[in-house]
C-alpha cells in the first residue's frame, strides 16, 4: 500500500470542537463570498430552462430531459426545493449556493483524511474563493453539485482501498451513482476509478468487491439507461460549442480549462461577465508551480527509497484521466469537453493538488504568502466585482412586456428567447400566450441547432406560416402579438458608418412573413435589450394581425 506525504502539521485536529469550529469558519467564508450578489443577475436561458423543466411533473418531466443533455438527479431535486421554498430568484439559486458550500466543508474533510489539516484548510479556501465555483454557486445549474458528487466517488474509492469496509464500498457506489445522475460527463470518471484500481493493486487483491461495486453501479444505472441512449440521438445538443472548439482545438480547450481552474474566469467566453485582469500570467504560473510541486513531492519520495505517495497519485488520476478521455472523445467524435463548465467534474481534485502543493513551500511564512497572493488572484476576479455596473436585461424584456400587455396577447419568440421571459412572466402573472418560432424550439428551450435548420429553408417558411395560425387560433383574427427577435451578435456597418442589427438568418422567413404588412400592422417598438449572459441583442415590438387574412 501507498504511503502519504510527510505532515507538515499533525494530521488530526486536536478536538472534534476544533475541527466543527474551523468548518464552519471556512462554510461562513465560503457563504459570504456567494451569498451577498446571488441574485444579482438576471436569469438566463440554462437557467430559465432549468426551473421550467423541474417545475413539470415528474413524468413529464424525465420526458423533456429525454431531449436534454442531462441526467435527472439536480433536476429531481431541484423540483422537491421549488415545492419547499417557491421558484423565485433567491429560493431557486440558494440551491446551488447549498451545494457550493457542501463542496467547500467536503474538500476541507478530504484535504484533512488525505493530507492534512493545512493542505485541508488550504484547499477548502481556495475553492471558497475561486471565481468559476463562485459562478456555479449563483447559477440554477448542477455545475456546484456536480464536483461535490465526483469528489466523493474519488475519496471513497481511495478508503475502499485502504480501508476495505462496506462503508466504505456503499460510499463509493452511492457517490460514483449520484455523479452519473448529475451530468453525462461523470463518465469520464470511470476510466480514472479503473486505472486507479490498476496501479494500487487494488483490484488484484479483491476482485470480487470490487466487480460486485461496478455491478450495483451498472443496476443502480439501469433506470435512466433508455433516456440516456435518447439523449445520445439528440446530435444537435452540442452544435453549438462546435465553432469554439475548431477555434480551440483539444489543446486550447485544455488551457482554457486550466485557466479557469487557476482562479480565472476568462475561459467561459461564450458567456459574458464583463471584466478584465491585469497580470494573468503571474496568477497562471503560481498556480501551475503549485501543482507542480505536488507532482515532485510525489516523486520525490521514490530518490528516498520510498513507495510513490498515493493519495497525490490518485488525485492526478482523478484530475488527468478525465481530462484526457473527454478531450480524445470530442477530437474523434462529437465535441463535449467544455471549458469552465462540465470540467469542474474534477475542479475539487486541482484545488487538492495546489493545495498539497502550497503545504511544500519553506519557510512557512513563504507559504503563506503564496496563499494570500493566490486568494487576493481568485477575489480580484470575482464576479461580485461588476454588480454595480450591471444593467438589467432578460428581466427588463419582461417587464417591457409586462407593462402594456393585455389579457388575451400572444408573445413569439424566436431563437433561444423564451425561456427567460416565460420565467419572469410567469412571476409577474401578465396574462400573454407563448409561441415559439421555430416550433421545435418549444420542445428544449435551451437548444437549437440553426445550422440544421437552414439546411431546409422551406421548412423555415412552413413554420412561419404555422405560426400565423397559431396566432390566429389563439389571439383571435384582429388580435395583438409581440414579437421578440434575436439578432446576431456584431452589428452591420452601412455606407453612412450607421450601426445595424442584423437578423440571426434562421429568423428572416418569420420576419418576411409574418410581418407582410398584409398579414400584421406595426403598433410600436418596446426597445432593443440583451439576452442575460449570452448578450445577445434582442428587438422587441407589438404588431396586429390584419383581420382580413
Amino acid at each position: 500500500m501507498t504511503d502519504h506525504l510527510p505532515q507538515s502539521v499533525s494530521p488530526t485536529i486536536p478536538s472534534r470542537l476544533t475541527y466543527l469550529w474551523v468548518l464552519a469558519g471556512l462554510v461562513l467564508v465560503a457563504a459570504l463570498v456567494r451569498l451577498p450578489d446571488i441574485a444579482g443577475r438576471d436569469v438566463w436561458v440554462d437557467e430559465a430552462n432549468t426551473i421550467i423543466i423541474a417545475r413539470q411533473p415528474l413524468p413529464q418531466l424525465i420526458d423533456r430531459l429525454q431531449l436534454d443533455s442531462s441526467p435527472p438527479l439536480y433536476y429531481l431535486i431541484l423540483h422537491y426545493w421549488m415545492r419547499l421554498f417557491g421558484d423565485g430568484i433567491l429560493a431557486v439559486r440558494s440551491l446551488s449556493a447549498l451545494f457550493g458550500l457542501m463542496l467547500v466543508g467536503c474538500t476541507f474533510h478530504v484535504g484533512r483524511k488525505l493530507f492534512s489539516t493545512q493542505a485541508g484548510l488550504f484547499a477548502a479556501l481556495l475553492v471558497s474563493f475561486a471565481p468559476i465555483q463562485v459562478i456555479y454557486s449563483q447559477q440554477v445549474r448542477m455545475y456546484s453539485l456536480l464536483p461535490l458528487a465526483a469528489l466523493l466517488s474519488a475519496y471513497y474509492l481511495w478508503r475502499a482501498i485502504e480501508r476495505p469496509t462496506t462503508g466504505n464500498f456503499v460510499g463509493y457506489v452511492l457517490a460514483t451513482l449520484a455523479s452519473l445522475y448529475t451530468h453525462n460527463y461523470a463518465f469520464y470518471l470511470l476510466p480514472a476509478h479503473l486505472v486507479v484500481l490498476i496501479w494500487s493493486g487494488a483490484l488484484v487483491a479483491r476482485p470480487a468487491r470490487w466487480l460486485a461495486s461496478a455491478g450495483l453501479i451498472v443496476v443502480g444505472y439501469l433506470p435512466w439507461l433508455p433516456s440516456f441512449l435518447m439523449q445520445l440521438e439528440n446530435r444537435g445538443q452540442y452544435r453549438w460549442f462546435e465553432p469554439f472548439w475548431e477555434a480551440w482545438g483539444p489543446f486550447g480547450s485544455l488551457w482554457r480549462t486550466f485557466d479557469s481552474f487557476a482562479a480565472g474566469r476568462f475561459s467561459v467566453s461564450y458567456i459574458w461577465y464583463g471584466s478584465s485582469e491585469i497580470v494573468p500570467p503571474v496568477r497562471l504560473a503560481l498556480f501551475g508551480l503549485t501543482i507542480l510541486a505536488a507532482v515532485y513531492g510525489m516523486f520525490a519520495r521514490r530518490s528516498e527509497g520510498k513507495r510513490v505517495n498515493g493519495p497525490v497519485a490518485m488525485l492526478l488520476t482523478f484530475v488527468g484521466v478525465p481530462l484526457a478521455t473527454a478531450l480524445l472523445v470530442s477530437s474523434v467524435a462529437a465535441p463535449n469537453h467544455i471549458p469552465g463548465r462540465c470540467d469542474q467534474l474534477v475542479y475539487a481534485g486541482f484545488g487538492l493538488l495546489a493545495a498539497v502543493g502550497l503545504t511544500m513551500i519553506r519557510p512557512l511564512l513563504l507559504r503563506i504568502a503564496a496563499l494570500i497572493l493566490l486568494i487576493a488572484f481568485s477575489v480580484s476576479n470575482l464576479p461580485i466585482m461588476g454588480v454595480a455596473a450591471r444593467p438589467p436585461e432578460d428581466k427588463a424584456i419582461a417587464q417591457a412586456i409586462a407593462a402594456v400587455a393585455k389579457p388575451g396577447d400572444a408573445i413569439v419568440c424566436t431563437s433561444l428567447t423564451r425561456a427567460s421571459l416565460e420565467y419572469y412572466l410567469d412571476q409577474a402573472k401578465a396574462p400573454v400566450t407563448f409561441v415559439s418560432y421555430p416550433s421545435g424550439t418549444a420542445e428544449h428551450l435551451g437548444n437549437q441547432d440553426d445550422d440544421t435548420l437552414l439546411q431546409d429553408p422551406g421548412s423555415l417558411w412552413k413554420e412561419a406560416a404555422e405560426v400565423e395560425q397559431q396566432l390566429r387560433d389563439c389571439i383571435g383574427p384582429a388580435g395583438r402579438f409581440f414579437l421578440v427577435l434575436a439578432h446576431d451578435r456584431e452589428p452591420v456597418v452601412d455606407q453612412r458608418h450607421r450601426l445595424h442589427l442584423k437578423i440571426k438568418p434562421v429568423n428572416r422567413p418569420l420576419v418576411q412573413y409574418l410581418l407582410n404588412p398584409r398579414r400584421s400592422e406595426f403598433i410600436r417598438r418596446l426597445g432593443v435589450f440583451h439576452q442575460s449572459v449570452i448578450q445577445l441583442p434582442v428587438t422587441v415590438t407589438l404588431h396586429r394581425l390584419r383581420a382580413d387574412q
